[in-house]
């Protein structure tokens, strides 16, 4: 028996127990052979797996407690085998791991909190919730932000928009980088169309240290008058949060005419966004930007905002982005008889968030490819290895056209000469739509903010046609309704 309290491996030990098998170990011998040096514990002569360390506790009455302020270690073996999971990408056997961890020790907070990161990006919004509620409630502070903001976002990707703004709201109290919390509260409002409460908060991306927000040694912009110096746009985000906003250039071009436009613009957008408003002028991303004295700057994406873009002014001027005619001509002559010709795309970039969500499995297109006369075209381009195409799956697609998709002005090209394009949340939908080409967008149960909670038209895109699962992860039967809708149309 020992007479005191005693941490071993983050377990702190109570005074009191007995192990009447041990009776000749002194409290001494105990603190200084008994550690986690590998996956199991190493106990004099014996050695006892953790499973076997806790039932003997068990058995012999022990009292056991983790501490909160030591965390027990991950055994190095199954930290390499999440480690190797997490490194080759295969997010579902890295989660699984630390899930088996939080079965031994389920007051890990430290894993807990990851178990709930990897749920979001899995699109398991339910199971991350249930991780990020029992971090929360977790005695060590040092985790209280992020457990309420992973709680938020777990019950804002369910569609549980009030409880995900009060939990925010929690989420600002304790933060000390309170305009994330302040961030997602815009999006829930934006999500449910309240533009005009949701860009205050949607601007206060800018604030938050880990996004990464480049600023300019010049005042930013905020709707004042120009009159004078440049205003500099800064590119942000994906490409197809830049193809969404630079509809509005054209309005600040027209009205600071004084003014010259300088658009930042990625490699991959050059050539397309040449056909811009005349007085706009390109600058690459990647290259320093060198600003005058009278010089203002502004991120894409705060346009909406600053402008008070509601639902009601959008979607402007349509179609704001061309392809070349020439270029055009040429891909009609390559799908030739091929008519109609539906262009497809399945994932969206690996490293988004919401991939695991918004992205599906190839194979859900033989819904469409089993009608007679239809005509399906890759557009897919890298993606998760959890999209990848099973064998025989390449034989839904008359041919791959992502070899061909060199920028954003060949796609372009190609989507305008296309019947129609089919696909997920990515740059695609926003390219098609801001060319006004026809295009289907399949959205997962709770949509990214810019598609809001319901209806089958977008304020944004006129041409574009939303479809909507009806439950979480719902993409057969979806596919079943995109087929549907396909057939209606074509007896029209």
């Amino acid at each position: 028996m020992c007479g005191k309290d005693f941490t071993l491996a983050g377990f702190t030990l109570k005074s009191g127990f007995h192990f009447p098998t041990f009776a000749d170990w002194k409290c001494k011998q105990l603190s200084g052979t008994i550690c986690l040096v590998t996956s199991p514990l190493k106990i004099v002569s014996c050695v006892l797996t953790i499973k076997e360390f806790k039932r003997c506790l068990h058995r012999f009455s022990c009292n056991i407690r983790v501490s909160a302020s030591v965390q027990m270690p991950i055994p190095p073996q199954l930290h390499a085998e999440i480690v190797a999971a997490y490194r080759s990408g295969d997010l579902i056997q890295a989660l699984e791991r630390i899930e088996r961890w939080l079965l031994i020790v389920p007051e890990a907070w430290d894993a807990r909190l990851q178990a709930g990161v990897w749920s979001l990006s899995l699109g398991q919004a339910g199971r991350a919730e249930a991780h990020f509620r029992l971090a929360a409630a977790h005695p060590d502070e040092s985790g209280q932000a992020q457990a309420w903001q992973g709680l938020g976002k777990a019950l804002h990707d369910q569609g549980r928009l009030d409880a995900a703004e009060a939990v925010f709201r929690q989420a600002r109290a304790v933060d000390p980088v309170p305009a994330l919390a302040d961030y997602h509260i815009g999006l829930c409002r934006l999500l449910r169309g309240d533009f005009q409460n949701g860009w205050p908060g949607y601007e206060q991306r800018l604030h938050v240290p880990a996004f990464r927000h480049r600023t300019l040694d010049r005042p930013r912009w905020q709707g004042e008058e120009l009159s004078g110096g440049r205003l500099l746009i800064l590119a942000e985000q994906g490409f197809g949060d830049v193809i969404q906003m630079v509809r509005f250039v054209p309005e600040l071009v027209s009205r600071f005419s004084a003014t010259q436009i300088v658009l930042e613009t990625p490699q991959e957008l050059w050539s397309l966004f040449q056909c811009l408003t005349p007085g706009v002028s390109l600058f690459p991303l990647g290259v320093k930007l060198e600003p005058g004295p009278k010089d203002r700057f502004v991120a894409v994406a705060s346009l909406a905002g600053i402008l008070k873009i509601d639902q009601e002014r959008l979607p402007g001027r349509m179609p704001y982005l061309a392809a070349s005619r020439k270029r055009v001509d040429d891909w009609n002559r390559f799908f030739g008889t091929h008519r109609p010709a539906v262009g497809v795309c399945w994932a969206g970039r690996a490293s988004h968030p919401q991939d695991g969500s918004r992205s599906c499995f190839p194979e859900y297109f033989s819904a469409l490819a089993r009608i007679p006369g239809v005509h399906l075209f890759r557009m897919q381009k890298e993606m998760d290895r959890r999209w990848q195409p099973l064998p025989g799956t390449e034989n839904l697609f008359v041919a791959d056209l992502a070899p061909q998709m060199s920028d954003f002005a060949e796609t372009a090209a190609m989507v305008a000469a296309l019947d129609l394009v089919i696909t997920v949340d990515t740059s695609l939908a926003h390219l098609a739509g801001a060319l006004q080409r026809p295009v289907w967008l399949l959205l997962p149960h709770v949509p990214d903010w810019r598609w809001l909670l319901d209806g089958e038209h977008s304020p944004w895109y006129p041409s574009m046609r939303l479809f909507r699962q009806t439950r979480t992860g719902g993409w057969p039967e979806l596919f079943e309704r995109v087929a549907g809708a396909w057939q209606q149309a074509q007896s029209h």
